[in-house]
């Protein structure tokens, strides 16, 4: 959710309502403004997070002709309860508001916070979300003065960020070569994960569980690319530590001997056999940890487990991997990977579909963080080009008639899968979630600026055409 009450420097308001700033907390501020008369309020404006605090203040102090803030409307994420905490404890000696874990920003001085305490009246009227309720509390207050003259205090200087919020555990990338999945994973990696020690003397920034879905790559002719450390010497190098058994001397073990001597058999092989006669089958899988083996071992296997999975005339393949150096070893792993699907794929005589690995632990050391960000900086560019999204895409049209945006959900083999209607962007942006009809963040975002455009054009009887720009001149034939 975005927006928050607005930081004005001049509220151009006379009369009664130049005393009067409104903040509706969650609840949409049209809902409550539509039954205010015009000029009895001199600000209205959400208050989604406690952040809000300090614009309220800022604005306050820009505007000192405001007297009373109304407090109304839904209070999802306590921003409300924060406030008015704020106004009955103050804050300590660094800035926290008594009573909660939040600080107000330090460039506005204790002394102007006190003022703002002592002089400003909250009216709390949290729960109601009925405009004419507010509008009769305004019929109420009396005219004040200014309670000082007009003040500006310096803005926060931005501090770098260490870690990003996140989902915590569960991230997802999707691309259709293993070089530009890598550059996603490590942007996610080195934006979201969690800075903690490792097992070896240098410490990681790791996320939990990352899913990477590599769908296209050709093993014949890999896509190669001037970010990734390595070219196809290199894979062609590796490729013999995954499809073969040997062991070379010196080495503990390899993955291509776990995987196809493992125990004297071969698991690989057995995959084969086994969905050739049984392709609905759920234990099609290869183990390369052995218990006896790997439980203390100071060098266990990372790879865990591989599963084949068929659907239709297509493989799938999903790698467990209990830890992934993200930076130095899961580029050559996702090249190996893709070549032991393929290899099954032809022994089955399958269609190759994505490859997919789950990263319990995704992590990049910190020898490897500059070397990361270095690439990010040159090579992790907007993407400029909208890729096509696995479930489907969507149509918008006007009906001019019943002034209803009409939205047809298409497959990604253009069949006609489903249509509906709604009244504004909000209310088909929320039929679009609920039936989760697009997985991809570019898509979603391309929608929402589509809706938008359509629903102005819809109230204003202009020209829409879905992908062109809204020219604000031209009226609808």
């Amino acid at each position: 959710m975005s927006g928050n009450f607005p930081y004005f420097s001049d509220i151009l308001i006379k009369g009664a309502g130049k005393n009067i700033g409104i903040a509706t907390l969650w609840t949409r501020r049209d809902i409550i403004a539509r039954d205010l008369e015009p000029g009895s309020y001199a600000v209205i404006g959400s208050l989604f997070y406690n952040e809000g605090i300090n614009y309220i203040i800022r604005s306050v102090f820009l505007n000192p002709e405001i007297r009373y803030i109304i407090l109304c409307g839904t209070d999802i994420s306590r921003s409300g309860e924060a406030f008015v905490k704020f106004m009955e404890n103050g804050i300590d000696a660094n800035h926290k508001i008594v009573g909660t874990e939040y600080f107000l920003e330090k460039e506005i001085p204790l002394e102007a916070i006190e003022e703002f305490r002592k002089n400003i009246k909250l009216l709390d009227m949290r729960g109601v979300i009925n405009g004419k309720e507010v509008a009769a509390k305004i019929k109420e207050l009396e005219p004040l003065t200014p309670f000082t003259e007009k003040k500006e205090f310096p803005m926060p200087e931005m501090k770098p960020v260490e870690k990003f919020p996140s989902e915590e555990a569960g991230f997802l990338v999707r691309d259709s070569f293993v070089a530009g999945a890598w550059l996603k994973a490590l942007n996610c990696i080195m934006r979201f994960g969690f800075v903690k020690k490792s097992e070896h003397s240098s410490d990681q920034r790791e996320l939990i569980n990352l899913m990477i879905v590599v769908e296209e790559e050709d093993t014949d002719n890999p896509q190669l690319k001037e970010w990734l450390p390595f070219g196809k010497a290199e894979i062609e190098n590796y490729l013999p530590q995954v499809m073969t058994p040997e062991v070379p001397k010196g080495t503990d073990y390899t993955y291509g001997n776990k995987l196809r001597d493992y125990k004297g058999r071969d698991q690989i092989k057995f995959i084969i056999d086994y969905l050739k006669k049984r392709k609905h089958t759920r234990r099609a899988l290869a183990v390369t940890w052995d218990h006896e083996q790997d439980m203390g071992s100071e060098h266990p296997p990372c790879w865990v487990v591989l599963q084949a999975l068929v659907e239709g005339d297509t493989l799938f393949l999903t790698t467990y991997i209990r830890s992934s150096d993200m930076f130095a070893a899961w580029p050559l792993n996702a090249f190996g990977l893709r070549n032991i699907h393929k290899e099954i794929a032809d022994g089955v005589g399958l269609k190759l579909g994505p490859t997919t690995t789950i990263s319990a632990s995704a992590h990049i050391y910190e020898h490897d963080w500059k070397k990361a960000q270095d690439i990010l900086e040159k090579y992790h560019k907007p993407v400029t080009t909208l890729r096509f999204d696995p479930r489907g895409n969507f149509i918008i049209s006007l009906d001019r008639e019943k002034q209803e945006l009409v939205i047809t959900h298409y497959s990604p083999k253009q069949e006609k899968l489903q249509d509906f209607r709604a009244k504004n962007a909000i209310e088909a942006y929320r039929k679009l979630n609920q039936i989760a009809g697009a997985s991809d963040f570019e898509h979603i975002a391309d929608l929402g600026v589509e809706l938008a455009k359509a629903e102005i054009a819809l109230k204003h009887g202009l020209k829409y055409s879905q992908d062109d720009e809204l020219d604000i001149n031209a009226k609808a034939e």
